[in-house]
């Protein structure tokens, strides 16, 4: 039987953060400020012919189903940076999920309504979406396993 090493995912002893973990706290912030705003500055749930958004800091197009949806990102991205052994398949998921909502957003096309939900905005679609979830990718490739690194320590 091997000896597993015990393997510190977190700050604390001298370690950096992951990127993947740094990735996830940023979009904490960030989500959870822009849906609990979004949900202060338009919280209609309307649906179909009857979607309306309002702006968020006099940019972003909003409303409250966008503001849900950031919440919940939210948490989920907090739930994955609390935890820093899923850090890195939290990142990947985080930006896989931004890309695809961009990719939806951006198909639908500036102006209309999104799965008969979401006010699109194309500048919300580049700059929230597309941006942060390329750079989640980024940082979930560039921070190692948490297999690969037990595995590392225990040879």
């Amino acid at each position: 039987m091997k000896n597993r090493a015990i393997v510190h995912y977190g700050w604390g002893a001298g370690r950096a953060p992951s990127p993947a973990r740094v990735f996830l706290w940023i979009s904490v912030v960030y989500l959870l400020v822009l849906g609990l705003g979004s949900l202060v500055v338009s919280p209609s749930f309307a649906v179909g012919d009857e979607v309306s958004g309002d702006h968020l800091f006099g940019v972003i197009e909003t409303n409250g189903w966008h503001g849900l949806s950031g919440v919940l990102l939210g948490a989920a991205s907090l739930a994955f940076a609390m935890s820093g052994r899923w850090a890195r398949e939290g990142a990947a998921v985080m930006g896989a999920s931004l890309l695809a909502s961009s990719v939806v957003f951006l198909l639908y096309g500036e102006g209309s309504v999104a799965l008969w939900l979401i006010p699109v905005d194309a500048r919300d679609a580049v700059l929230l979406h597309v941006l942060p979830g390329v750079v989640g990718l980024v940082c979930a490739g560039a921070t190692p396993s948490w297999r690969s690194l037990i595995r590392d320590r225990s040879e």
